[in-house]
């Protein structure tokens, strides 16, 4: 979903912080200071957002993290709901009913907005630690790969046919590999201090056909900020309505075509920026 964020250890809810010199309640924080602090590191090179992240779901984080603060909830207790919410959206994706992919969809855009909401608790409330970013860390490499997985398996109860499963397996390959693609090329810029090589608007000329290349692809297989749930939201919708339809011979309906596209894009993905990488360097990366 986004970059790793800091968390705090389970446990600890709110706390004094310091406004001016004077000490306050964190949950009384004015709305501006307790959204400064909370998106405070954001954005910068290792943690970077998506133009939907900063222009929306940062909009609505802010107001959520005000009712944990006032509930006292803690930055880990927030990750453990995030992924019981996940567990939960994904089990409604086993159902082969296109309406029921429907809620599941909108409810993991609520996994996405606790994905925010965790590091400006533990920001906010000084609670940051490296294990709390390990477990925020690894609650979102498990995400991704654990929907699709439920994806396949809804696919398979309402379609059946080998193939569902194979296209299933590819799209979780593929994710696994971009995610952990990400993690990687992070952790060996914070280790070796690579920095990020400077676009000029030649370079940016230059590169303007893969940029509309990575524009179109990324409105048929992944919206930065939602993942895939926009893709799925509407092919549900669409399956919905609309009868299934068969593809040399094999069943199948909007929600496995897209499966499948996003499987064999994610994987042709996985190649090109592994080969990037290497011949062009990480720097080109961030």
């Amino acid at each position: 979903m986004y970059g790793p964020a800091t968390l705090g250890r389970a446990g600890q809810g709110t706390r004094e912080v310091s406004i001016g010199g004077t000490m306050c309640d964190s949950m009384s924080l004015p709305m501006e200071e307790q959204r400064r602090r909370g998106m405070e590191g954001r954005n910068q090179r290792l943690h970077p957002s998506s133009w939907m992240g900063r222009r929306v779901t940062r909009r609505i984080s802010p107001y959520v993290t005000r009712v944990f603060l006032k509930l006292g909830v803690s930055a880990n207790q927030c990750t453990v709901l995030r992924m019981l919410l996940t567990v939960g959206v994904g089990l409604a994706f086993t159902s082969p009913e296109p309406i029921v992919w429907v809620g599941a969809a909108l409810l993991g855009y609520g996994a996405i907005v606790l994905d925010g909401v965790d590091g400006e608790l533990a920001r906010i409330n000084g609670t940051s630690s490296p294990e709390g970013t390990y477990l925020e860390s690894v609650s979102s490499q498990f995400a991704q790969p654990y929907l699709l997985a439920c994806m396949a398996i809804g696919l398979f109860v309402g379609l059946g046919g080998t193939h569902v499963l194979v296209v299933g397996l590819g799209a979780v390959l593929g994710s696994s590999l971009a995610v952990a693609h990400t993690q990687m090329v992070r952790a060996v810029a914070w280790e070796c201090s690579v920095q990020p090589c400077v676009r000029t608007s030649r370079s940016r000329r230059s590169s303007s056909r893969l940029v509309i290349a990575r524009n179109a692809a990324n409105v048929l297989l992944i919206t930065p900020g939602l993942v895939y749930l926009p893709q799925v939201l509407v092919t549900s919708l669409v399956d919905a309505f609309a009868e299934g339809f068969g593809i040399l011979g094999f069943a199948f309906n909007a929600r496995l075509a897209w499966l499948t596209v996003f499987a064999l894009g994610s994987l042709a993905a996985a190649v090109v920026r592994a080969t990037v990488t290497v011949r062009q360097g990480i720097e080109n990366e961030l």
